[in-house]
């Protein structure tokens, strides 16, 4: 008799460790969940500040320009893959400049007139007087929400 009551003792002890090990493994996975969602919420890209201001914002576009402009010029030594690989990142960085309103405007090959808001770097002598046109954009000009904040600085042909 004396070891049924021990059996059932044993039992009831067992029962209990066997109910604090569920109610703990509940209670830790419900602490781990809440954790995670709260990392994930406190890292989320729009709680971020980056602080690029208008001045920031045409220096990495003139170098985004100029980095275009180099790749052009030596996309016939790339494989078709580089090409493709790379023009991919060249417009996923461009979208970064289309949401913040931001555009590129390359001069080369525009008719010049006296009355253009650029730049002259250098001038040089046009056959005819009437060819004056920009002949190279040594840097763009940047337009944020369509307001100029760099004038291009160009080469002329006058």
């Amino acid at each position: 008799m004396i070891e049924n009551i021990q059996n059932v003792f044993y039992f009831i002890i067992l029962f209990i460790i066997l109910i604090l090990i569920i109610f703990l493994y509940v209670w830790v996975k419900y602490l781990s969940d809440k954790t995670k969602k709260q990392i994930n919420e406190s890292i989320k890209l729009d709680h971020i500040d980056l602080g690029l201001n208008a001045d920031d914002l045409k220096k990495h576009a003139i170098e985004f320009w100029r980095l275009k402009c180099r790749l052009n010029k030596i996309g016939d030594k790339l494989t078709e893959v580089d090409k493709q690989a790379i023009n991919g990142s060249m417009d996923r960085l461009g979208r970064i400049f289309d949401g913040r309103n931001l555009r590129i405007q390359d001069m080369t090959g525009a008719r010049y007139n006296d009355g253009m808001n650029i730049e002259i770097i250098r001038a040089e002598k046009a056959e005819k007087k009437d060819e004056a046109k920009i002949i190279e954009t040594l840097e763009p000009a940047i337009y944020i929400d369509e307001v100029l904040v760099n004038k291009s600085k160009v080469v002329i042909k006058k």
